[in-house]
């Protein structure tokens, strides 16, 4: 549906989700309360139905799931904290751009540092960058 005015310039009001609703209007903390543990996601206020998943969708999250917890396993130096963690279902993922929980198959979290400030307080990469230049202090 296209809302439009003589005094506005054209604007497309959101879509419904594609999938089978459910339920409409409902919080995500309600939808946390009561859906997402039965295998549906929550988009702009709509609980939408999962479609079950085949053999060969499961055999791919698996041969995935086993690539990424190796690669991890090998980013991670031997007796430290791991780079990151690999969940699946049933951690549901948010996002605030469009507002929607999702149960994704696989969700690959990295952990974080903040960059450290300097004496002035500015942020400063945590290494130099392959073929980066920096300036060096001149010796007066």
């Amino acid at each position: 549906m296209i809302v439009a005015s003589m005094a506005e310039p054209a604007v497309a009001a959101p879509a419904k989700p594609v999938g089978r609703i459910v339920a409409e209007a409902v919080p995500f903390d309600d939808y946390l309360e009561h859906y997402a543990e039965h295998f549906h996601e929550w988009v702009r206020g709509y609980v939408i139905e999962m479609s079950p998943v085949a053999l060969r969708h499961e055999q791919i999250v698996d041969y995935l799931r086993m690539l990424l917890n190796a690669w991890l396993a090998r980013r991670t130096a031997p007796g430290r904290k791991p780079i990151g963690v690999l969940v699946g279902m049933p951690f549901v993922m948010r996002t605030d751009v469009a507002p929607s929980g999702r149960l994704p198959d696989l969700q690959l979290i990295l952990e974080t540092k903040p960059r450290q400030p300097d004496r002035n307080g500015h942020a400063r990469p945590r290494r130099p960058l392959r073929g980066s230049r920096f300036p060096r202090k001149r010796d007066a």
